[in-house]
């Protein structure tokens, strides 16, 4: 029998995490956009720390992003 998926974190805390780093440095520019970029793609740390500028497709509608890990690229269009 699978497993059941982890529980995902609500809109509201991602917010609150969000809402933690300082987008006016660049520490914390980095953390917002790292942390939207997991949340809006599922992506896993491991996955995350992997992809490279040459892996991201913007003009792919909508985008995606090329994995070495077996299965389908990742898309930037949020489930709704």
């Amino acid at each position: 029998m699978p497993k059941a998926p982890p529980p995902s974190l609500s809109k509201e805390q991602i917010g609150t995490i969000v809402a933690q780093a300082d987008p006016s440095t660049e520490q914390g520019a980095r953390d917002v956009a790292l942390f939207q970029f997991l949340s809006e793609t599922g992506a896993r740390a491991s996955e995350a720390s992997a992809v490279t500028l040459g892996d991201i497709d913007l003009l792919a509608q909508p985008g995606s992003i090329r994995s070495s890990y077996p299965g389908p690229a990742m898309s930037t269009k949020r489930p709704r």
